[in-house]
């Protein structure tokens, strides 16, 4: 019961990260290659098709 409970909280945990903000970005230039950062370092997307509403916006990962 303790491993299954600590499991579906180290899930949740992971699923609430990909919504967490992840990038501030001040043009379309760097939108190319949005990272996730950790523990997802490797994950980039392309988010230019955006275009950043202000000066500085912060993003969020599209679609997981």
């Amino acid at each position: 019961m303790v491993l299954v409970l600590s499991l579906l909280l180290a899930a949740a945990g992971i699923v609430a990260m990909l919504f967490l903000p992840v990038a501030a970005v001040t043009g379309p230039e760097e939108l190319r290659a949005v990272r996730l950062g950790r523990p997802f370092w490797f994950v980039v997307q392309d988010q230019s098709r955006y275009g950043p509403p202000g000066d500085v916006w912060t993003t969020r990962f599209l679609s997981p």
